[in-house]
């Protein structure tokens, strides 16, 4: 049961990590001058360290749950 439940937790973060960076996404504005290439400007992922700290979350909790269930 606490498997599923951290299991949920995890996908939950990620999920809200996702939704905010969509958010995010649509109120940046997108800078082309500099030659800058427009769809680096536009990639929100890039843009937005705290999504992938939350995707980095996510991995570490589904290897501590596969490491939890199945190894021990």
């Amino acid at each position: 049961m606490l498997t599923l439940i951290l299991i949920l937790l995890s996908v939950l973060v990620a999920a809200g990590g996702l939704w905010w960076t969509i958010q995010i996404g649509r109120k940046q504005k997108t800078y082309t001058q500099d030659k800058v290439n427009a769809a680096v400007t536009r990639h929100t992922a890039v843009l937005n360290p705290i999504f992938i700290a939350l995707i980095a979350f996510t991995v570490v909790i589904a290897i501590m749950i596969y490491i939890a269930y199945f190894v021990y």
